[in-house]
Parts: C-alpha cells; sequence; structure tokens
C-alpha cells in the first residue's frame, strides 16, 4: 500500500511539473526577452547620442549673423546686398513595421525659414530688388524600406525611400527616390567601417552616385569617438561624465525651398527653387535631461558652398540665379529624443 500511495504521489508530481514547466518555460522566455529587448534598447540609445540623424524627435532652431550676399541672373550683376537666415527645423522618424529583416519607417518633416535681406543695390535696371523680410516654409514626407541579409555570405544593407519636398499648399513639389546599399568591411571592439553606395534620383541632384564610408573608432584611453560618415560629416566626440558630451564637427548639408511671386514678373518664372549647399563646422555641447531627452547647443560657422535658383522642376545645371554668399557665424538650440517608438512586428 505503502508502494503504491509512493507511485500515486510521484505520478501526482510529475503531472504538476509536467503542467508547470510549460508555464515555468514561458516565464523564462518571457524574462529572456525582455532582457534581450532593454540589451538592445540601451544599444540602440548609444547609436542614436552617437548618430544624431537616428534619432526619433528632432527639433532645431538655427540663427546665422548677417553676411555679404552677391547675385548674378543670366551670368551677368543682379543685385548684392546683406543677408541673415534663420531656419527652425522639426523631423520625426516613425517606425511603422519589423518583419524578420525588414524595417518600413515613415518620415515627416517641417522647415520654418526666414530670410531677411537689406542694404539692396540693384545693378539690374530692368529688375528692381527691395529689402524684405521672406517667409518660407517647407514639408518633407518620406518612406523608407530596409533589409539586411546576405549576398555571397557578405552581409549587406539596402535601404529604398521614396519622398518629396512640398510648400503648405503643395502647389509646388519635388520628389525624389534614395537607395542605399552598404557592406561592412570592419567589425571590431572600438572600429567600425562601412563602405556603400547612394543612388539618388533628384531631379536637383548634381549626380545621381555618391560613394559612401562610414568610419567610427572609440580612443578608450580618452574616451573620444572619432567619427566620420564621407562625405557628409566628420566628427569627435567627447563624453563628458554621464550626462554630457562635446563634440567637434564639420558637416556638410542640402537645403531645397520653394517661393514665387504674388504678380508677374517680367524676367523670372512664377514658382523657383532656391537650393543651397552647405558647410557647418564648430562644436556642439549636449546634455541628456532624462533617459530619451537631448537637449544640445552649437555654434561656429556656416559657409554656403553653392546656392542657385532655378525653375522648379529643372536641374541645379538649368540654374537662373547664382549667389555667392560669405561666411557667417551661427548659433543653434535643438531638442531631441531618442527612439522610444516599437515598431508593430510580424
Amino acid at each position: 500500500m505503502k508502494v503504491l500511495f509512493f507511485l500515486l504521489a510521484v505520478s501526482g508530481y510529475v503531472r504538476a511539473q509536467e503542467h508547470a514547466d510549460p508555464v515555468r518555460q514561458k516565464m523564462m522566455a518571457d524574462m529572456k526577452r525582455k532582457m534581450i529587448d532593454s540589451i538592445r534598447s540601451v544599444r540602440i540609445d548609444e547609436a542614436a547620442l552617437i548618430y544624431p540623424r537616428i534619432r526619433q524627435l528632432t527639433v532645431t532652431h538655427q540663427s546665422s549673423a548677417e553676411g555679404n550676399f552677391r547675385s548674378k541672373l543670366y551670368g551677368s550683376d543682379f543685385f548684392s546686398g546683406r543677408m541673415r537666415m534663420s531656419r527652425t527645423t522639426v523631423n520625426m522618424n516613425i517606425p511603422i513595421l519589423t518583419q524578420n529583416k525588414n524595417i518600413v519607417v515613415a518620415s515627416v518633416g517641417f522647415v520654418h525659414q526666414f530670410f531677411d535681406l537689406n542694404q539692396i543695390t540693384t545693378q539690374n535696371p530692368e529688375y528692381s530688388v527691395s529689402e524684405e523680410t521672406r517667409y518660407v516654409p517647407m514639408i518633407n514626407l518620406a518612406a523608407s524600406f530596409n533589409r539586411r541579409d546576405t549576398i555571397f555570405n557578405i552581409p549587406v544593407s539596402l535601404t529604398g525611400s521614396v519622398g518629396g519636398i512640398f510648400n503648405p499648399d503643395f502647389a509646388s513639389k519635388q520628389l525624389r527616390f534614395l537607395g542605399v546599399l552598404t557592406v561592412p568591411v570592419i567589425r571590431r571592439e572600438n572600429t567600425n567601417m562601412t563602405v556603400g553606395v547612394v543612388l539618388n534620383i533628384d531631379p536637383s541632384s548634381l549626380t545621381p552616385f555618391i560613394p559612401l564610408i562610414s568610419y567610427s573608432h572609440k580612443f578608450k584611453e580618452l574616451d573620444v569617438y572619432l567619427l566620420a560618415d564621407l562625405p557628409y560629416r566628420v566628427a569627435l566626440r567627447k563624453t563628458i561624465g554621464k550626462r554630457n558630451s562635446l563634440s567637434a564637427f564639420s558637416e556638410m548639408a542640402g537645403n531645397n525651398s520653394f517661393f514665387g511671386f504674388d504678380g508677374p514678373s517680367p524676367i523670372l518664372p512664377h514658382r523657383m527653387t532656391f537650393a543651397t549647399t552647405e558647410l557647418k563646422s564648430g562644436l556642439m555641447f549636449e546634455h541628456r535631461l532624462t533617459k530619451k531627452a537631448v537637449l544640445s547647443f552649437s555654434a561656429g560657422l556656416n559657409s554656403t558652398l553653392q546656392s542657385r535658383i532655378f525653375r522648379v522642376g529643372a536641374k541645379q545645371n538649368d540654374y537662373l540665379i547664382k549667389n555667392k554668399t560669405g561666411a557667417t557665424p551661427f548659433v543653434q538650440v535643438g531638442f531631441s529624443l531618442l527612439p522610444f517608438w516599437d515598431p508593430f512586428k510580424r
């Protein structure tokens, strides 16, 4: 009888364990998943601190000092004067879907720009340019698809983006396609290097293909990062304590804006594109307000490498007006959020 009771007890214990094991396994699996997600979140935050472009929300306001401005219309002197620019930019990246190796992201951006023209001297007798403050708002919309895979056992990253810039009433627009192929060539604890190519199908682009080299190296003894995303950005970033960092940077960016005239113009089209390529160099201080929020302040010199005005939809080489702008000091304040919005998963 004792043996029977023992067998029944063992049998009941085994059945209880068989019932409990799936529950325990599920609990262990949930704990493991949360641990992996936590580690992944920390690594993503660290990457977003180093690379501001991958932050989920960014709001910046830049104000430049007044500088000399000279324009040529159809190759002849047009007007000269002084110009001051201020620009407020809001960008948000919204992850939509994660599926195995694929990620879908939507991007929304708004730009508010003010151009102050004064001390104008007109050289063209057929067209008079007057002092004014022109407000030029813009909207930027895009959707991108990223896939990480292997080709001939070589890891690659493929990104395709379709989007455009618009003025608020959507009367003027400029659509574009951006394709990026990157391949990692160095993967070490403190050094990473990726090479690739950018395909830029854009009516205002000077060239459809741009080589891309991304390099990062951490000097552990100094706790300094060397970051290079050529040909766009080079920076040295030093961590100061747990919440602060100081960066010396030089970065190039293009800005396209639409503007027009309320009435007919005798020599210019009604709607035009104002395209600039700018190089900003200076220092940036960042303070981590909370786990996800970052406040930044930067100052330096803003140089306009190229400034052209052409008909909306035309090529940059078919420009009507070519501008020459002197380098001016700038200050910029910013607020950004590290990635906080998880995409839907399938």
